[in-house]
Protein backbone atom coordinates (compact mmCIF):
# COMPACT_ATOMS: atom_id res chain seq x y z
CA UNK A 1 0.00 0.00 0.00
CA UNK A 2 2.71 2.33 0.90
CA UNK A 3 4.55 1.57 -2.62
CA UNK A 4 0.96 2.57 -4.50
CA UNK A 5 0.75 5.71 -2.80
CA UNK A 6 5.03 6.73 -3.07
CA UNK A 7 4.14 6.09 -7.04
CA UNK A 8 0.29 8.37 -7.10
CA UNK A 9 2.65 11.16 -5.31
CA UNK A 10 5.28 10.62 -7.69
CA UNK A 11 2.94 10.99 -10.68
CA UNK A 12 1.17 13.85 -9.27
CA UNK A 13 4.72 15.74 -9.24
CA UNK A 14 5.43 15.00 -12.44
CA UNK A 15 2.10 16.72 -13.91
CA UNK A 16 2.56 19.47 -11.73
CA UNK A 17 5.58 20.21 -13.12
CA UNK A 18 4.87 19.47 -16.88
CA UNK A 19 1.74 22.18 -16.03
CA UNK A 20 4.16 24.51 -14.79
CA UNK A 21 6.69 24.47 -17.56
CA UNK A 22 9.39 22.83 -15.94
CA UNK A 23 10.17 20.43 -19.21
CA UNK A 24 9.79 23.33 -21.74
CA UNK A 25 6.83 25.35 -22.56
CA UNK A 26 3.89 24.85 -20.47
CA UNK A 27 0.89 22.90 -22.45
CA UNK A 28 -1.56 25.85 -21.38
CA UNK A 29 1.20 28.53 -23.26
CA UNK A 30 1.59 26.73 -26.59
CA UNK A 31 0.38 28.59 -29.44
CA UNK A 32 0.59 31.98 -27.54
CA UNK A 33 2.71 34.41 -28.95
CA UNK A 34 5.89 35.89 -27.09
CA UNK A 35 5.15 39.25 -28.58
CA UNK A 36 3.93 42.30 -26.36
CA UNK A 37 1.96 43.63 -29.31
CA UNK A 38 -0.78 41.44 -30.72
CA UNK A 39 -1.09 40.72 -34.00
CA UNK A 40 -2.10 43.67 -36.60
CA UNK A 41 -6.11 43.07 -37.87
CA UNK A 42 -6.38 41.44 -40.95
CA UNK A 43 -9.08 43.44 -42.38
CA UNK A 44 -9.42 46.48 -40.83
CA UNK A 45 -11.95 48.16 -43.20
CA UNK A 46 -14.42 45.77 -42.56
CA UNK A 47 -15.12 46.99 -39.08
CA UNK A 48 -17.80 49.50 -38.53
CA UNK A 49 -18.27 51.47 -35.52
CA UNK A 50 -22.01 52.46 -34.95
CA UNK A 51 -23.26 54.60 -32.84
CA UNK A 52 -24.68 53.06 -29.41
CA UNK A 53 -28.09 52.43 -28.63
CA UNK A 54 -27.96 53.68 -25.11
CA UNK A 55 -26.24 57.81 -25.37
CA UNK A 56 -25.93 60.00 -22.59
CA UNK A 57 -26.52 63.56 -22.88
Amino acid sequence: MRIVFVLILLVNLGVFALGQGVFGAAPADKGRSTKGAPEAQLNPEAVVIAPGRFQTR
